[in-house]
C-alpha cells in the first residue's frame, strides 16, 4: 500500500457541507493542450533516358498535456494528469529507371524511428467528504 499518503481522523460528520470546501487542487487547474505538427521534404532528381532518384523525408511531433477534475460535485474529489509526447522521423529513398526499352526496374530503403513517452497520474482526495488527511495518488 505505498500509495496511500498519511491518514487522519475520519470521522463521518453529516454537517460538513462540500459546496464550501476550499481545498487547494495538488494538481492545479483543470486544462488540455495539444501541440502537433508534421514536416516533409520531397526532392526529385530526374534524368533523360536513365532515371529518377527520390527521397522523402518525414518528421511527426505530438505533445499532450491535460489535467481534469472527473468527481460529478464541486469539491475536487478526483484528479488526473496525462503527459504525452510523441516523435517519428522517417526516411525513404528510391530509385525508378526510365530507360527506352520495356523493361525497367524500382528499387528503394524505408527507415522509420518513432519514440512515445507518457507520464500518468491520478489522485483521490475524499478530504472533501470526511475532513481527513487522506490522499491516494495512483
Amino acid at each position: 500500500m505505498n500509495n496511500f499518503g498519511t491518514t487522519g481522523d475520519a470521522n463521518c460528520d453529516r454537517s460538513f457541507n462540500t459546496s464550501t470546501y476550499t481545498g487547494k487542487l495538488n494538481m492545479g487547474e483543470s486544462f488540455v493542450r495539444i501541440e502537433s505538427w508534421s514536416n516533409a521534404l520531397n526532392m526529385h532528381y530526374r534524368t533523360p533516358n536513365v532515371g529518377e532518384l527520390t527521397s522523402i523525408t518525414g518528421f511527426n511531433t505530438n505533445d499532450y498535456w491535460s489535467i481534469g477534475e472527473f468527481g460529478s460535485s464541486n469539491a475536487s474529489i478526483l484528479n488526473a494528469l496525462n503527459d504525452k509526447h510523441f516523435r517519428s522521423i522517417s526516411q525513404e529513398v528510391r530509385y525508378l529507371s526510365t530507360f527506352d526499352f520495356p523493361v525497367n526496374f524500382l528499387a528503394g530503403r524505408y527507415y522509420q524511428y518513432s519514440r512515445f513517452n507518457g507520464v500518468y497520474d491520478t489522485q483521490i482526495f475524499p478530504i472533501a467528504f470526511q475532513k481527513s488527511n487522506f490522499t491516494w495518488r495512483g
